[in-house]
């Protein structure tokens, strides 16, 4: 992690990412870096969108998935999103129900396993040249998902963050979407030997 001054005075924390990180490039104090600011707010207030009505004038049906940290019994969360969101939106929201500040790369697996089938993984859409998987930029209700379905996501390749989602339930959900809908237990901290 980097405390970086920026220009206009504040200060943010960064880190390293993509070929920099993926091939150790050092950066030392005094060093001026260009810096990229993810879109995504990752703090925990809910977007202000209002929630799509069908032609019969009845609510869209809201993609729910219920969602596990492996390796953690007992922290899970419940996600609820629209067909129309993508994969970045559903990675946006584990973000925040999981409490993690930092933007790292991260993939998801529609078959099931981590580090599963190439041809089922979606990821980072800023990763692509690494080869090989489809853009996380994808609609969920375009792919194809069953309820019952389990999917595997990897948060941060270097810590790697595990959780197993699992799409509950297809259904109408009021109020505003996307939403975590419920949390049981205390996510563990995203760096736990991070001392400021």
């Amino acid at each position: 992690m980097f405390k970086v001054n920026l220009d206009s005075g504040h200060d943010v924390l960064g880190y390293t990412a993509g070929k920099m990180r993926r091939y150790r490039i050092k950066i030392f104090p005094g060093e001026r870096v260009k810096v990229e600011l993810s879109p995504y707010d990752p703090s925990p207030r809910p977007h202000r969108l209002p929630l799509p009505v069908t032609a019969k004038g009845q609510c869209a049906p809201a993609f729910v998935f219920e969602t596990e940290l492996v390796g953690h019994p007992g922290v899970t969360r419940t996600i609820a999103v629209r067909g129309s969101h993508t994969l970045v939106t559903l990675h946006a929201m584990l973000r925040v129900a999981y409490g993690w500040e930092d933007d790292h790369l991260y993939s998801f697996w529609l078959d099931g396993e981590f580090w599963g089938d190439r041809a089922s993984e979606y990821t980072a859409p800023f990763e692509l040249e690494e080869g090989g998987a489809t853009s996380a930029e994808t609609r969920l209700d375009r792919l194809g998902l069953e309820p019952g379905q389990e999917i595997a996501y990897v948060f941060d390749f270097g810590d790697e963050w595990r959780v197993r989602l699992r799409l509950a339930d297809l259904q109408a959900v009021g109020g505003t979407l996307p939403r975590i809908v419920e949390s049981r237990g205390d996510a563990p901290p995203q760096y736990p030997d991070y001392v400021e």
